[in-house]
């Protein structure tokens, strides 16, 4: 696929080069029907015997921004699929506009597309708010093997929602106004760093100033996206989920979703078919070719033996 003058080219800087050429080489893309319209695919087809990842992205980002995580776990055997979540990415209509429900039906409906692709076992992955939705999905009946969620929490934990947010001490005020607020004015736009700061998901301020710039990326929201997010209820209990293993992984230094929230969602878990990793020292969207690695690792690792 010719990438050449995209803006997803300015990301290989810290991407490099063989992740570039990887992604010109090797991706395909495909749409599909999921939740009032269709969804952007980026496809890896390493073969149709092979397993399959579905990896999602988070917030700020698309599909093609893991093409980091698909070149490695792509070199690891697998087939991967990075869906453009509504709303994000390729996708036509408005920028940032969802339902919870949206993003978690993209999810499966992805899951069930890479299971009539391909006759491999079928798994999901998602990295920052994609962990959760990830997490939902499987909740939700997504046909997967097992899951890897990259940050995972609940919405309804208020400590999280006043340190990761925007709004300091006016959180409780601004998620009960965002209810009535997003019914008068359900399409209107803002700034998606309003709601968390965008100078947190790296920790490199270049890096970060490109991804809010990203034409594609998740730089907006609307009122209806904010209230969503803000009122996601758990569909099933951490202390209740047994429905496959979880490997769940968190960077140590995240001052976007710190570390402390995961780790409080894990320990939650009831399955006995868990694993927690913590990466320590980074920084919530890790760029560092030793830390990607030891992400996609834990992943392999993780997959192949469930």
């Amino acid at each position: 696929m010719d990438l050449k003058g995209t803006y997803f080219m300015n990301y290989e800087k810290y991407f490099g080069k063989k992740v570039m050429e990887f992604s010109q080489r090797e991706m395909t893309e495909d749409w599909l029907d999921s939740a009032h319209g269709e969804i952007h695919l980026d496809v890896f087809t390493k073969d149709v015997e092979a397993p399959t990842i579905v990896f999602s992205h988070g917030m700020a980002g698309y599909g093609r921004l893991l093409c980091p995580y698909a070149y490695r776990l792509f070199s690891n055997g697998f087939n991967v699929i990075l869906p453009d979540l509504i709303g994000y990415g390729h996708n036509k209509g408005q920028r940032g506009h969802w339902k919870w429900s949206d993003l978690v039906k993209n999810l499966i409906d992805t899951s069930n597309y890479a299971a009539n692709k391909f006759n491999g076992d079928i798994f999901l992955a998602g990295g920052s708010m994609g962990g959760v939705i990830a997490y939902h999905a499987v909740c939700h009946g997504a046909p997967v093997k097992a899951v890897a969620c990259y940050c995972l929490f609940d919405f309804q934990d208020m400590e999280l929602i006043k340190e990761s947010s925007s709004y300091g001490p006016f959180t409780s005020l601004v998620k009960s106004s965002l209810r009535w607020i997003s019914k008068v004015a359900p399409n209107f736009s803002i700034p998606a760093s309003s709601v968390s700061s965008y100078d947190n998901l790296s920790d490199n301020d270049e890096f970060n100033n490109l991804v809010k710039k990203d034409p594609l990326g998740g730089n907006k929201m609307t009122l209806t996206a904010a209230s969503e997010m803000t009122s996601v209820l758990l569909p099933i209990s951490f202390e209740e989920f047994d429905i496959v293993p979880i490997l769940v992984i968190q960077p140590g230094a995240d001052k976007m979703t710190p570390a402390k929230f995961t780790k409080k969602a894990y320990e939650k878990l009831g399955t006995k078919n868990k694993k927690y990793l913590e990466l320590e020292g980074r920084g919530h969207w890790v760029l560092d070719d030793e830390g990607v690695d030891t992400i996609c690792n834990e992943i392999n690792e993780w997959f192949l033996k469930a």
